[in-house]
């Protein structure tokens, strides 16, 4: 059985340790990710592991398979090269059945040391994920005491463990990551798992006031914006009220959107665009928003199979055309977005779930809309970017909303961890 070599350490004072960042390995043996995390496969015996291993008798399954004509990893990278949280890569973990667990097997470390206090661990869950998320440090096992949902929600988390909860940490031996249920199966992603002298702390739902909501369309049978007199038309074909998230949503068919003329509340610098949306048919851009609709560079926003992506001009001229965050969508799935221009604080903050995805900087003065413009929902850009899926609850707010206000936006009511 092999010990990871872990990291340096150091007996000096330290804000972090890294326990594993995932980017040592690839595809050929001794730095294959299972020869290092056994999952209940395990692996054959070659010339770096003479005796093999013949897995841990779970249900886990550590990298993708790249050996089966049949997986869509074939010949590929047995680590995620397109999902991750830091880095180039994280680590795929397979699991079907109770108690399936990755070890990884450490070499007697001191997490004592360095006044260290919080250990973090990065994880993606995905959308069907069914089971309860745990964590062994050594023997002790830790449960993951936020939302268990979290393990399902298509966006990277950080899982901050209180160290004070642990004890035999002078001779740390084994770390395990799993998932408990009857049911349990599914893919979750491991990334940055770390060490810090520092307590962790989290981040409580809250719900955004409605002075700053500019305009919102609960899309409930009707166009009306409920918070102002932004009241939208229907381009084409009438509308299709469906169920929504909270009552109806609207379902675009791909050859029609809603307009709402320029107001002046609505040349907005900075600003939040908050939506639920469920698409139906991911093959290719479908717009959520925009008012670039002819050649004008100022704002859309829109999704396709692998990524949420917006455009953020200032009217005269693109600040960012990819403001992005790539992630794989699924069909028929809501999804809550909500995406943050901050001109102040020159960026771009992009949540998925509840949770802060990514940040790109961006310098300039973003120009939400302009004068001569329409806004379109359902639509991002002329007539190639429409809609396929329903949108529902859709805001747009004057100024930044945070994180504690867009977790609530999203429907979390339990709080989560701040990434350090």
């Amino acid at each position: 059985v092999s010990v990871w070599a872990g990291p340096v350490w150091s007996v000096s004072t330290v804000g972090a340790i890294t326990v594993d960042d995932f980017e040592s390995y690839n595809n050929i043996s001794p730095d294959r990710s299972f020869q290092a995390w056994h999952d209940g496969f395990g692996y054959s015996a070659d010339e770096f592991f003479p005796a093999g291993y013949g897995g841990n008798g779970t249900g886990s399954g550590v990298g993708h398979d790249i050996w089966s004509l049949s997986s869509p990893h074939y010949n590929g990278d047995l680590m995620e090269t397109g999902l991750v949280y830091s880095g180039d890569q994280s680590m795929p973990v397979y699991y079907d059945g109770a108690g399936s667990q990755v070890d990884l097997a450490l070499n007697s470390e001191d997490w004592t040391q360095s006044g260290l206090q919080t250990l973090s661990i990065a994880f993606h869950g995905t959308v069907g994920n069914t089971g309860q998320l745990y964590a062994k440090i050594n023997n002790t096992k830790i449960l993951y005491d936020q939302d268990p949902a979290d393990i399902a929600s298509g966006a990277w988390l950080v899982w901050l463990i209180d160290l004070s909860s642990v004890s035999g940490l002078s001779n740390v031996t084994a770390l395990s990551i799993g998932i408990d249920g009857a049911d349990a199966a599914g893919v979750l992603y491991l990334d940055e798992i770390a060490l810090y002298a520092e307590a962790g702390e989290v981040i409580t739902p809250v719900a955004p006031g409605t002075e700053n909501r500019v305009a919102h369309y609960a899309f409930d049978g009707d166009l009306l914006d409920s918070a102002g007199t932004h009241h939208g038309m229907i381009n084409a074909e009438a509308p299709v009220f469906v169920d929504g998230v909270q009552g109806q949503g609207i379902e675009f068919l791909g050859n029609q959107d809603v307009t709402v003329a320029y107001a002046e509340d609505l040349g907005l610098n900075s600003f939040t665009i908050s939506t639920w949306v469920s698409v139906s048919d991911i093959d290719g851009n479908r717009g959520i928003m925009g008012t670039r609709y002819n050649s004008d560079t100022t704002f859309d926003l829109k999704v396709d199979a692998n990524r949420i992506h917006g455009d953020v001009g200032s009217g005269t001229a693109w600040l960012s055309t990819a403001a992005d965050y790539s992630t794989p969508l699924s069909t028929d799935t809501w999804y809550h977005i909500a995406y943050v221009v901050d001109e102040a604080g020159g960026a771009v903050r992009i949540y998925l779930n509840g949770v802060l995805a990514e940040t790109i900087a961006i310098s300039g003065t973003p120009l939400f809309m302009k004068p001569d413009q329409e806004l379109h929902i359902g639509n991002s850009y002329g007539t190639v970017e429409y809609m396929y899926g329903i949108l529902d609850e859709v805001s747009i707010y004057n100024g930044t909303l945070s994180a504690a206000e867009v977790a609530s936006l999203a429907g979390r009511t339990m709080p989560i961890y701040r990434p350090f």
